[in-house]
């Protein structure tokens, strides 16, 4: 039993790590990806990654209090049903307040890229919708390129079949007001995956899993989004 563990705990570690943040294998060849928001299935396996700004822009819409519900931060707590989450830890401060802004995510504009709910290869190959807030749509509306302006927020809903009643998982992007993005890759109940060490949150601007998948796989200059080009 004792060796049986150990090896589910490895392929737990190794689920974490495949699961890169923020982007489709597929979006740089359709412009297709995106990234999510609130309500998953605390079931699924794997973490890391996705986008929030602690700075709490007015532009996100919703106010529901992100740290209600948090469940239990360690990594081998059981649901209710007695399957076992994947390693995750409740929310910073600054992540609360980004959830404030997303709790209406779904009411939000969908990207026509993923209107369809395509398959994420680089998100466990779950399939995803993914949304903007105003701030988005307004930029989007000038025909510029980026980068997107402070305010910005992109969610991805992140389901494990196309038929799944919630997201397994939730990856956000906010821009910030110095520029960078906030990260953030969560649990409908608003805690915050472990990274591929099973210890690093998957939130904040440093994010190496997000922000190296979005490195690689969003189109030159379109600010590491890589659902949907911009200004084109």
């Amino acid at each position: 039993m004792t060796s049986r563990k150990a090896f589910l705990g490895v392929l737990c570690i190794c689920a974490v790590a495949l699961s890169a943040c923020g982007t489709d294998d597929n979006a740089k060849s359709t412009g297709g990806d995106n990234d999510a928001g609130v309500g998953t299935d605390t079931s699924a396996a794997g973490a890391d990654a996705g986008a929030a700004d602690a700075g709490a822009s007015s532009s996100g819409g919703g106010s529901a209090d992100a740290g209600s519900g948090s469940a239990d931060a360690g990594s081998g707590a059981a649901d209710a049903g007695g399957s076992k989450m994947p390693p995750n830890t409740a929310p910073s401060a600054e992540t609360k307040k980004l959830w404030a802004l997303i709790t209406d995510y779904a009411k939000w504009t969908e990207f026509n890229e993923t209107k369809k709910m395509p398959q994420s290869k680089s998100h466990q190959n779950m399939f995803v919708h993914a949304y903007y807030n105003k701030v988005v749509a307004d930029f989007i509306k000038t025909g510029k390129k980026p980068p997107l302006p402070e305010g910005s927020i992109l969610v991805k809903a992140n389901f494990k079949t196309k038929d799944a009643p919630k997201p397994a998982a939730l990856t956000v992007m906010h821009k910030l007001k110095s520029g960078k993005w906030y990260w953030l890759k969560a649990m409908g109940n608003g805690n915050v995956f472990l990274g591929p060490d099973g210890k690093t949150p998957a939130e904040g601007t440093t994010v190496k899993t997000c922000i190296g998948c979005h490195t690689n796989m969003a189109p030159s200059g379109n600010d590491l989004v890589a659902t949907h080009v911009f200004g084109k």
